[in-house]
């Protein structure tokens, strides 16, 4: 029974190493920019809609949803959060550009999605992608989950899971 448990939380602390940075660290901004796609679904336009209202609901940071094809730096104090399916254009090369791999209907599957959190040379960087409209709600909300609101601030828990 000890070598069940032990085994266990060996696999457990291997698998929170697995799935990127470890959960104390975290990405504090005054500002977000949430960018889908210029072609972006109607979905992906609600789902970034959502995001950005349920933010602006607890934290007074600055917030706001727009579409470009463009990459940007992010500026000082600010998250850009690539927001969309798979298959779009701006997704698919924020994934590519960021060694992230491209969210489809086989891998994770339908439904599913990306989910990446981090500090790229000193950049908030997050994607969230799902592999088709219903992974992008739900990429929505499991980012949500992961952020700490502050009266002027949010902070976003860095992670990277599939």
């Amino acid at each position: 029974m000890k070598n069940l448990l032990a085994c266990l939380i060996t696999a457990l602390v291997f698998a929170n190493a697995a799935a990127g940075a470890s959960a104390d660290e975290q990405i504090s901004v005054n500002s977000v920019r949430i960018v889908t796609g210029i072609d972006a679904s109607p979905q992906s336009r609600l789902c970034a809609d959502l995001l950005r209202d349920r933010i602006a609901a607890r934290s007074k940071v600055s917030i706001e949803a727009a579409s470009s094809n463009d990459l940007e730096p992010a500026t000082p104090g600010q998250a850009i959060i690539y927001l969309g399916p798979g298959g779009d254009p701006l997704i698919t090369r924020v994934c590519e550009l960021s060694g992230t791999v491209v969210p489809t209907r086989t891998d994770p599957g339908p439904e599913g999605f990306v989910l990446k959190c981090s500090l790229t040379d000193g950049q908030p960087l997050v994607i969230a992608a799902g592999t088709d409209a219903a992974g992008t709600l739900y990429v929505v909300g499991e980012l949500l989950r992961r952020m700490t609101y502050g009266a002027e601030s949010i902070s976003i828990e860095c992670c990277e899971f599939r």
